[in-house]
């Protein structure tokens, strides 16, 4: 019994790391779609602007 408890603390540890490098690469990827969009935002005025 104390087999399996000691296999399954283990697997609920590689577990959490995995999660944990999915939300470190999650918050990576919101940034950089929020880079995306400021750039998108700021071309759209610069656009906006010479039509004027």
């Amino acid at each position: 019994m104390k087999t399996l408890l000691l296999a399954l603390e283990d697997r609920v540890k590689m577990v959490d790391e995995c999660v944990s490098k999915l939300e470190h690469s999650t918050e990576g990827a919101e940034i950089s779609a929020a880079h995306v969009s400021s750039r998108i935002d700021a071309l759209d005025r610069e656009r906006d602007s010479r039509m004027i």
